[in-house]
């Protein structure tokens, strides 16, 4: 069997840790279960993005997220969503901030 060494915060190793702990895992059943679903996957099984609010973020062009907007991904799901609702499958509604906010504190 491999062995891996890998290195990491301390402070991310703990609440790795105690995330794990509480799914009743360990630290390398965790990360064997991450490397298994990446093979299965044949990519990382999340997605891997900026966090708003960091030097990066604030010195992207916006034509990236013009052409994050209208990737043809996005624009397929758009169409779906579109047909989902002509088709009577979906229905479309109209919510403030304020009863969104509301909603997801529920």
């Amino acid at each position: 069997m491999a062995q891996v060494n890998i290195r990491m915060d301390d402070e991310m190793k703990l609440q790795a840790e105690a995330v794990f702990g509480a799914l009743g895992l360990t630290m390398t059943t965790a990360i064997t279960a991450f490397i298994a679903q990446s093979i299965r996957e044949s990519r990382i099984p999340f997605e891997l993005s900026l966090a708003p609010n960091t030097k990066a973020w604030d010195e992207m062009d916006t034509t990236y997220w013009d052409n994050m907007f209208y990737s043809e991904r996005n624009m397929a799901r758009l169409r779906e969503i579109i047909q989902e609702i002509d088709s009577g499958k979906a229905e479309m509604f109209t919510k403030s901030w304020d009863e969104l906010d509301a909603f997801a504190n529920e």
